[in-house]
């Protein structure tokens, strides 16, 4: 017999209860766990799951966050299918699809395993969509599927979209370490991509063979020395790097061909870049300790050069190195080999998706691998339940509310119905005000009924304006003058005060709004019966006409954007237009017209990537395809992004971006817009110029967090200057259109403005104040050049 226990529903995964029954002794099982789930938390997962049959992706994605959240890990598969239905949406809905299911694959590899063609790549597919497919079908891939990747991959190479065939290639190498029985297939196909022509697909292919051979070095001697025979044909900084960085960390297989190749790169060694000089004298200094004999004179030259080198970097690695080898006095030189030649670990090959995992799928700050604002770290689940009892809904009984019969409307004697009201109202309020006897009550409901008829026979006398104004006032509220009446009957009776008769001189009260005042409604009692009084069931109106709401005190929200706002009345954060510039003038560019422009969003590449937005016309006579931007006419210092070939009909336009990390340096950018016109290619030079100002993003800063930061960022990280400001209303949208920062709020009546932002690049805060008054203006930065050039940049808005 079984005993079933409950535990709490988070403490362990379902598939883990199915393995905690055990045979015992006796071949009877053990008592096995059920797991119970709270009844609210049930509810919330099947009322969720009707809205997968939506047509709307964010309605599948919130269920899908839902499901990945909060359901058991059984469950989580019913919002696959929906997930890969949306695949076939506009490429924005795929952009975000895609970001989700990278995610969803870092924990749930095999839910997505009969959809794998789903995520094959199509010819149409914008390079964003490629990438993430890329992602998708590298993290799905396993024993069972890797040869149908591999094909796909195999194509993939073969793009002429270079960023796209270098991804592929990396994925290559992170299937390949991922699984063992397909490494060898995977470094045979990379030595055949390494005798390609392409430069960039051959260096990419030799990173990934020196991080493959890591694994396994010894069994791969072979290809080790054809990579040392390949170090003068390769050009690539990068990929050079890399095969000295192997020759030198195995130089015990190739004992032979590593100082050969050291004599090789020592003659070059004054016209290689920074990062192959590191490694030649990292090189040098690893054969010095294995191969004394051969390499001593040779490393004293390469020391020598590099002595005299222009990057101190290099200057100091090589005065590390002399005084570590050669100073046998140190107490260093005896640990030479064990901080040169100790064992390094293999590479662990990550995808760059794998840092968005600390955001929850589906978010902004997912999608934008950034804190936005108002974002909140998913909380851990409790380890005891929380108390049910909290979400219990207290039923409210509804308040019945009985017909109430019109005061005018009651008999055909209109003073006998007001004597049967009066009375009514009168024996309320003398029990409700004393707690005087019943004859007391009749007889004071008596006397009232005595006071209206002589206050009607009053009332008779009176102009015809004076009847009209009671006729307005019934119209409007019957019941609220029926209290009224009753009251001022019991008054009369109570004091000797004298009655004062209306005349048409005096003006009539304005009725008081419906809404001035609520009403309680008070159920009637019946016939026969007495009870008890009560002032709540009084309709007491107001005893004034209600204020007109136009009249109303001011909000506190109207009397804080009275309060904290720029002065001169500017708007907190002002609107920027993008500006188009040209770029291509279209005689120029044969009929291709190209103009581009700063929108200040977030790119989908990255936070620290400019977005640039261009605009490509077409004014000839034939259509132009293959219009790109050619990666490699772009320094190569910075890293750029670019835009998909494009065809553009004649007399048309196309709107495409492309991204580009300034590394927070303003310069101008020289490349090359090509384009095929009646089969002829042609390329054209163009440099395109960026300001300052938009390397930077808004920072949201309180005016006390400005001051404190400011203060810490004095003397030579403060650029400051003078100018005349004119119209002081104008100086934020002046700003605002140079530099892409944010306007702090400031108490109204202070002539200083003040501005923060972050660099795209590095983050580094900065920060500008404007004062209206004097015209100074301070400019704070941790990075000295980029306050200056802010400075200037801001100083121009106001020339």
């Amino acid at each position: 017999s079984k005993e079933v226990v409950e535990q709490p529903f988070y403490e362990k995964t379902p598939e883990a209860s199915a393995d905690e029954e055990e045979e015992g002794e006796g071949g009877e099982k053990q008592a096995s766990t059920t797991y119970t789930m709270d009844p609210d938390h049930r509810l919330l997962l099947r009322v969720c799951l009707p809205l997968l049959n939506s047509r709307s992706p964010g309605v599948i994605l919130a269920v899908s966050q839902v499901y990945f959240y909060l359901a058991p890990h059984g469950e989580v598969s019913l919002v696959i299918k929906p997930l890969v239905r949306m695949l076939y949406s506009h490429r924005e809905t795929q952009h975000m699809i895609l970001l989700s299911i990278v995610s969803l694959c870092g924990t749930r590899k095999t839910l997505f395993d009969p959809y794998l063609k789903s995520f094959y790549i199509r010819s149409g597919d914008p390079r964003f969509i490629k990438l993430l497919k890329l992602e998708v079908l590298t993290a799905i891939a396993n024993e069972s599927n890797i040869s149908n990747i591999l094909r796909e991959f195999q194509q993939y190479v073969r793009s002429d979209d270079k960023v796209f065939a270098t991804a592929t290639i990396q994925c290559i190498g992170r299937v390949a370490s991922t699984l063992a029985n397909v490494t060898e297939s995977c470094l045979s196909g990379l030595m055949i991509l390494v005798s390609k022509k392409d430069e960039f697909i051959v260096a990419e292919s030799v990173v990934v063979i020196k991080k493959l051979l890591q694994l396994n070095p010894e069994a791969h001697k072979e290809i080790i020395v054809m990579m040392a025979k390949m170090a003068n044909s390769i050009t690539v900084p990068m990929a050079r790097a890399s095969i000295l960085w192997l020759i030198g960390e195995y130089s015990g297989i190739v004992p032979k061909i590593a100082p050969d190749v050291l004599r090789q790169m020592a003659i070059s060694f004054a016209d290689e870049e920074e990062i192959v000089k590191l490694q030649i004298l990292n090189l040098a200094a690893k054969l010095f300790i294995t191969n004394h004999k051969q390499t001593k004179l040779l490393t004293g030259y390469v020391l020598n050069l590099a002595k005299y080198d222009m990057n101190y970097d290099i200057r100091d690695r090589a005065r590390f190195i002399r005084g570590l080898l050669m100073s046998k006095d140190t107490k260093l030189h005896k640990h030479a080999k064990t901080l040169f030649l100790s064992e390094k670990p293999a590479p662990n090959l990550q995808s760059q998706f794998s840092v968005r995992d600390r955001y929850q799928i589906a978010s902004l700050s997912h999608a934008l691998n950034l804190e936005c604002h108002g974002w909140l770290e998913l909380p851990v689940f409790p380890e005891t339940a929380p108390d049910c009892t909290v979400r219990n809904v207290v039923e409210e009984k509804p308040v019945v509310e009985l017909a109430k019969q019109d005061f005018y409307d009651v008999g055909a004697s209109g003073s006998g119905s007001g004597s049967d009201s009066d009375s009514d109202s009168d024996s309320d309020g003398s029990s409700s005000g004393s707690n005087d006897s019943e004859s007391d009550g009749e007889s004071k409901s008596a006397s009232g009924t005595a006071s209206e008829s002589e206050s009607e026979s009053e009332e008779s006398e009176d102009s015809q304006d004076d009847d009209e104004y009671k006729e307005s006032t019934n119209e409007e509220s019957s019941d609220s003058e029926s209290g009224s009446d009753s009251d001022s009957g019991s008054d009369s009776d109570d004091s000797d005060a004298p009655k004062v008769k209306k005349t048409a001189d005096m003006p009539a009260p304005a009725p008081a709004p419906a809404a001035a005042a609520p009403k309680v409604v008070a159920a009637k009692p019946a016939k026969g019966k007495k009870q008890e009084a009560n002032l709540l069931d009084l309709d007491m109106g107001p005893s004034q006409p209600a204020a007109k709401p136009a009249a109303a005190a001011m909000s506190t929200v109207d009397l804080l954007s009275g309060l904290l706002a720029p002065t001169g009345g500017a708007a907190l954060l002002s609107s920027h237009t993008a500006v188009y510039r040209e770029l291509l003038n279209k005689i120029t560019g044969k009929g291709l017209g190209v103009e581009y422009a700063f929108p200040r969003r977030t790119s989908v590449h990255g936070a620290q990537y400019v977005s640039i937005a261009l605009r490509l016309t077409n004014g000839g006579s034939s259509t132009l395809t293959n219009v790109h931007i050619p990666a490699s006419s772009i320094d190569s210092a910075l890293t750029a992004i670019g835009f998909d070939p494009l065809s553009i009909e004649p007399g048309a336009t196309v709107d495409t971006t492309i991204a580009i990390d300034f590394k927070d340096a303003t310069k101008t950018v020289a490349c090359e817009i090509s384009a095929t016109s009646d089969s002829i290619p042609t390329a054209f030079k163009v440099n395109l110029e960026v300001s300052a100002g938009e390397l930077l993003r808004p920072a949201e800063l309180t005016l006390d967090l400005f001051q404190a930061e400011q203060a810490k960022l004095t003397g030579m990280n403060e650029s400051s200057g003078t100018v005349t400001v004119g119209d002081a209303a104008t100086v934020v949208q002046r700003v605002i259109a140079v530099a892409n920062m944010h306007s702090i709020l400031t108490l109204q009546g202070s002539t200083s403005y003040y501005f923060a932002g972050r660099s795209l690049s590095s983050s580094v805060l900065v920060l500008a104040q404007v004062d209206a008054l004097s015209g100074k203006i301070v400019v704070n930065c941790e990075k000295v050049i980029l306050g200056s050039v802010i400075l200037k940049v801001v100083k121009a808005a106001f020339a």
